[in-house]
């Protein structure tokens, strides 16, 4: 009784085991995008881009600033993107204070 047991939980072990690397190997697959970079494009723009997705995406942040108030919110592109320009724009009646990025793993 005991070596089947025994055997249950060897059996089970290496059930589950293929599981588990499975999941570390998919994630290992995947890392946030390098060489990435933002700037202000036009007064109320502001672009990024990274020159490397390693499967992650990105997409620009504007901080923006009312010209009527002063008030300062922040505003980020809709669309994340794996290549290519980042675009996001400030909304009429106001000007980019700053530039930025985030990047996601997937």
């Amino acid at each position: 009784m005991k070596k089947r047991c025994s055997l249950l939980v060897v059996g089970g072990m290496l059930a589950v085991s293929p599981l588990i690397f499975q999941g570390t190997a998919s994630a290992a697959a995947t890392a946030h995008p390098t060489g990435c970079s933002a700037q202000k494009v036009l007064s109320d723009a502001v672009g990024a881009q990274c020159t490397k997705s390693n499967g992650g995406h990105y997409k620009a942040i504007a901080n923006c600033k009312a010209v009527v108030g002063g008030t300062e919110f922040s505003r980020e592109a809709g669309v994340w993107k794996s290549s290519g320009l980042s675009i996001v724009y400030c909304p009429s009646g106001s000007y980019v204070t700053d530039a930025g990025y985030m990047t996601k793993a997937s």
